[in-house]
């Protein structure tokens, strides 16, 4: 029986080798290359998406910063007391908005700039919380000046009305204390030996005179009987 001989394996040519490693390199770099540019994608879209809260941040302290601007100024002129207080809740509204918008070119984190933004929103409740109490306390204390002046007011004029019913009551004493005279009729009167009155024309023999008279109206006095004194 005849003994065979097993065959030799192929040899793999150099070439064809050469090519597999070739592919291999290319499929590393390309995935490679895919990783990077998802990872570039991604820090794309975290960029863009922070790039749009910043821009939402900013347009949001606009808005505020001109809601309470507005806010203060419609107090503005009431009281010397009050115009100074809004002075400095200005100043202190421009120092927060001056704050987050450096922040803003600084590139804060969101978060960083989310807390200055509330932040913000306390000082600006505060700030017109006090204002409103500082307004309403001015306003009460108007209220009780015009109250104090028209009671002042009133007392002026009721004394005025005493002082011009005391003028018309003295001027009423002084002309009720004059009482006219009318119709008057004298005569002489002597003394008979009776003792007995009787009229005479002779001023040498009169030893009385009796005086006849009508009072004069009064017209400033109350009417009813009165008691004179004479």
């Amino acid at each position: 029986m005849a003994e065979t001989t097993p065959p030799k394996p192929k040899k793999l040519s150099t070439r064809r080798v050469i090519y597999t490693v070739v592919i291999i390199v290319l499929l590393a770099a390309n995935g490679g290359l895919v990783v990077k540019n998802l990872q570039t994608l991604r820090e794309k879209k975290v960029i863009s998406e922070t790039l749009a809260i910043t821009d939402s941040i900013k347009v949001e302290l606009e808005i505020k910063v001109q809601e309470i601007l507005a806010e203060l100024a419609t107090y503005e002129g009431k009281s010397y007391e009050l115009d100074s207080l809004l002075n400095l809740a200005n100043l202190e509204v421009s120092a927060k908005q001056q704050e987050i918008e450096r922040l803003l070119d600084e590139n804060a984190t969101v978060h960083v700039l989310r807390r200055k933004v509330a932040e913000f929103n306390s000082v600006r409740n505060n700030l017109l919380a006090q204002i409103d109490s500082f307004s309403t306390i001015i306003e009460q204390l108007k209220s009780e000046k015009l109250t104090l002046q028209q009671t002042i007011e009133s007392e002026k004029s009721y004394s005025q009305q005493l002082e011009e019913e005391k003028e018309i009551l003295a001027k009423k004493v002084e002309l009720g204390s004059i009482i006219g005279a009318l119709n008057i009729i004298s005569r002489g009167l002597r003394e008979k030996g009776s003792g007995k009155f009787v009229t005479t024309t002779s001023a040498k023999k009169a030893m009385r005179f009796e005086i006849c008279f009508d009072l004069a109206e009064n017209k400033v006095a109350d009417q009813g009987e009165k008691i004179s004194c004479w």
